[in-house]
């Protein structure tokens, strides 16, 4: 890919843990646990579930997957060690959301996107970026040059994510595709990626007996 310096199987096998339609596993645990008719916490369990694959993921590949503390908000990144590359994934509508409010220059994106290209004169000075960038990923601030995004449109369905690069002053300057499936290019087979059919209910078996028991 022309995108990144990762390769493509590595990409694609974030990509499949990304774009895992996790709704079998929410429905799961409404159904097994929730009898009043309210699901305040499916939005924060769909993610939970994204970051959980991709984390796991992100150790099977050598990666550095990072817990980001963000208030209220956990999220996951994972940076490659080898090519100095930062993975992000976000919705797309968000990205942009936040990317177009100039009210959110302090927005965790915003400053991380400081280490990418610059198109024009930088949102922030070379002390003031560094120092945030610092707050945000402590240590890790040190072991990346470039941030891309994993971008879907939305989260629970089988929407393909693509993968997305933006300058330092959120403009969009390349976003590409990205195949399901990787080409094996000892032979003539194709290989596949993507978790068993059995993900769903042996994971939400798991959650379920782990974390929560439905009351009689």
């Amino acid at each position: 890919m022309d995108i990144t310096q990762t390769s493509l199987e590595n990409i694609v096998k974030l990509k499949n843990a990304f774009d895992q339609d996790v709704n079998k596993d929410l429905n799961a645990i409404k159904n097994n646990n929730f009898d009043i008719g309210t699901y305040n916490s499916r939005y924060f369990l769909e993610w939970d579930f994204h970051f959980d694959d991709i984390s796991k993921v992100s150790n099977d590949i050598g990666f550095l997957p990072i817990n980001l503390n963000r208030g209220i908000w956990n999220l996951i990144a994972t940076i490659n060690p080898e090519t100095r590359e930062l993975f992000l994934f976000m919705k797309e509508k968000n990205i942009n959301s936040i990317l177009k409010n100039n009210k959110k220059e302090n927005h965790y994106l915003n400053i991380l996107l400081q280490k990418n290209e610059q198109l024009s004169v930088p949102l922030l000075n070379d002390t003031d970026f560094t120092d945030k960038i610092r707050n945000i990923m402590g240590d890790y601030s040190k072991k990346f040059d470039k941030v891309l995004i994993f971008s879907k449109h939305n989260l629970g369905f089988m929407n393909e994510s693509t993968l997305q690069y933006y300058s330092s002053e959120g403009i969009l300057i390349k976003s590409e595709n990205i195949p399901s499936i990787i080409p094996d290019n000892t032979s003539n087979t194709i290989k596949l990626t993507k978790n068993s059919e059995n993900h769903f209910e042996v994971k939400a078996k798991i959650h379920i007996k782990k974390d929560i028991k439905k009351k009689d």
